[in-house]
């Protein structure tokens, strides 16, 4: 198969500046068992390039690596090689090495950088502006709204939201950035072309088709519990500064947040209720000096205060949302003056100054098109 298809995909790889036999060195020293990825970037730093590596001598190898001389044979399934040649060739496929131009150089700056990239998507996603979204796989309801608040304000001004495609806070972050066409950032722990979880497919081909993924694992990896923390050091990485949702007191989600701290990236943590077990660790990490945050302004405040427009189009992308939905003006005048925090009937009534009847089938008809929601303490808050 890898011979009948050699030409052509020898074609496409020249296109993506990569020639086969270089494509082939890669995927077998990503693939090779005799070092680690540690090892075999300690390599590719003192050589500068692959076929130095390749080329030196096993005295050499171990010389740099300070390693005693013994008998290796590289641990590489050639077949393997093959299909990993042909997944490269295909369309939206990239494999970014580490001296490749297209490597983002954020990643450089942090310790243990990966040896190379796997890509399946838009790559020019990566030279946008990137924050980072992560938080709890099982959020509550507000946390839900902030994470889809956030995601689509950033995104409709063309930032990048990076996240891990995980159930909860993650997948919430994706779907809200690609439901406006935004842009959004997938890392996965495990083989780019494996689907974890595998309930997120629908989302997975969303993120390959108008998105990006992104994967140091090769391909057939299967994900474990080593992978996914290993994979956060690359959420936080890419991205200018990380966004907390709900993370409880022995949330993994505490280790992408010790990962920015150590990244010199943005620690930013959305606040919830006191008493609430699900936000016991954000508050420790505000209590420690992380930044609050509550919307899409405080973001773009801490990380572009610089770039004033994009709070002036935040503002814009606000109001053409509220125009989209289409509310009447009776219905706009009860919306403004409901927040996230619940407010009563009687006190609706005082500031809209409407009458009980008006206010009741207002809220129903907001009620029902998802604008705003019943608390169970009998007041209203913004859906939205």
């Amino acid at each position: 198969m890898y011979k009948r298809n050699f030409r052509g995909v020898s074609q496409v790889l020249n296109q993506q500046g990569m020639e086969a036999e270089s494509a082939k060195c890669w995927f077998s020293f990503i693939r090779d068992r005799r070092w680690s990825r540690t090892q075999k970037r300690k390599l590719l730093e003192y050589f500068g390039d692959l076929n130095s590596v390749l080329s030196a001598s096993e005295s050499e190898l171990d010389q740099v690596l300070g390693t005693k001389r013994r008998s290796r044979k590289p641990g590489v399934d050639a077949s393997q090689i093959n299909k990993d040649i042909l997944w490269v060739a295909s369309g939206h496929h990239q494999l970014i090495t580490f001296f490749d131009p297209r490597y983002p150089d954020v990643l450089r700056e942090i310790n243990d950088p990966p040896i190379a990239l796997f890509a399946a998507g838009d790559l020019s996603l990566l030279d946008k502006p990137k924050v980072a979204i992560v938080g709890s796989r099982k959020p509550s309801p507000i946390g839900v709204r902030v994470t889809t608040q956030i995601s689509s304000s950033l995104s409709a001004l063309g930032i990048a939201i990076v996240s891990g495609l995980a159930y909860g806070i993650d997948a919430i972050a994706h779907e809200a950035s690609l439901s406006i066409n935004g842009p959004s950032i997938a890392v996965i722990g495990c083989g780019i072309d494996v689907v974890y979880p595998a309930r997120h497919r629908a989302i997975y081909q969303k993120m390959h088709n108008n998105g990006l993924i992104l994967s140091e694992y090769p391909l057939g990896f299967a994900p474990s519990k080593y992978t996914f923390p290993d994979r956060n050091r690359l959420v936080s990485g890419l991205s200018s500064g990380v966004v907390i949702v709900e993370a409880a007191e022995r949330s993994g989600t505490l280790i992408t947040a010790r990962l920015a701290i150590e990244q010199n990236r943005e620690l930013m943590v959305v606040p919830g209720p006191a008493v609430s077990n699900q936000y016991s660790g954000s508050h420790r990490l505000i209590k420690d000096g992380a930044a609050l945050v509550c919307n899409g302004d405080d973001v773009l405040e801490l990380l572009f205060t610089e770039m004033s427009e994009f709070c002036a189009n935040l503002e814009s992308s606000e109001q053409k949302a509220s125009a989209y939905v289409g509310l009447n003006q009776q219905q706009l005048k009860v919306f403004e003056v409901l927040s996230h925090e619940p407010l009563s009937i009687d006190a609706i009534i005082n500031q809209t100054a409407l009458a009980s009847e008006e206010i009741t089938a207002l809220l129903l008809e907001l009620e029902l098109s998802g604008m705003v929601a019943a608390t169970p303490e009998g007041g209203y808050i913004r859906a939205q």
